[in-house]
């Protein structure tokens, strides 16, 4: 795993042990990463199953709601895996 991606992975748990999902938004302020570098690495996650992001079109804006994901296939939201 890249530097980049330990930060961004650690992050994501990081805000998502309070709440329901990390996004990009909030990943960008607690790394100093801009979105677009954001949505590499988080895509590089997902890729390599470290990681999940669902994609929802909210009023004709685009919201993406990322989750750690284990071993198991489960993932991380409110501090608990599901």
């Amino acid at each position: 795993m890249t530097k980049l991606e330990d930060t961004t992975l650690a992050a994501i748990v990081d805000i998502c042990t309070y709440d329901y999902s990390a996004d990009v938004e909030t990943i960008a302020e607690k790394t100093g990463m801009t979105a677009n570098s954001v949505k590499g690495v988080v895509g590089s996650l997902t890729k390599k199953g470290l990681a999940y992001c669902e994609q929802e079109n909210r009023g004709g804006k685009v919201f993406y709601d990322i989750f750690p994901k284990n071993s198991d296939g489960q993932l991380f939201s409110n501090n608990e895996w599901r």
